[in-house]
């Protein structure tokens, strides 16, 4: 949680004020816009792990904001919030790639829940690229203790081997 930070996207100001009032209270950092132009604007200057965002605002909705951010910033992940929810719009937001649905008015619980939820899908993303980076080294044996015949032949065995688990 510590040094998060969370992009909050609504054209009311009443609604960014209370969401950015609850997420500084549970220790993230917040950065507000009013539009999804505005999101996109500080997305390209500024470092954000998740976007809050509403989905009907005057100018562009959630659905294109979250497909923009989607596109360009991949690993970013995006809640999307509404007070028109329906199951055909929630099924759409999902498809493009949103993490969470939430209707309005925001329940203090539930926001933090999907943010932290979005977070740890996050961290497990990371790891797991990292894990695979790791498994794509070679490995080297040349620095190993052993010379019998049968101790070789079981490095040669698993460097033979060692492909075939790369691709898991």
């Amino acid at each position: 949680m510590q040094n998060k930070s969370i992009l909050i996207v609504d054209d009311e100001a009443s609604i960014r004020e209370s969401l950015q009032k609850v997420l500084s209270k549970a220790g993230y950092l917040t950065v507000t816009a009013s539009s999804g132009d505005e999101a996109l604007a500080l997305l390209s200057t500024q470092s954000v792990d998740i976007v809050l965002s509403d989905l009907k605002m005057p100018n562009g909705d959630g659905i294109e904001l979250l497909k923009n951010v989607k596109k360009k910033f991949a690993d970013i992940e995006v809640i999307l919030l509404t007070g028109y929810g329906t199951i055909e719009t929630a099924v759409e937001a999902m498809k493009a790639g949103a993490y969470d649905f939430i209707t309005k008015p925001p329940k203090k619980a539930a926001v933090l829940s999907a943010v932290e939820r979005a977070l740890e899908r996050q961290n497990l993303a990371q790891e797991n690229k990292y894990l695979k980076a790791q498994l794509g080294k070679s490995v080297d044996f040349t620095d190993m203790i052993g010379s019998s015949p049968a101790f070789r032949k079981m490095l040669d065995m698993i460097d033979r081997l060692a492909p075939c688990f790369q691709r898991f």
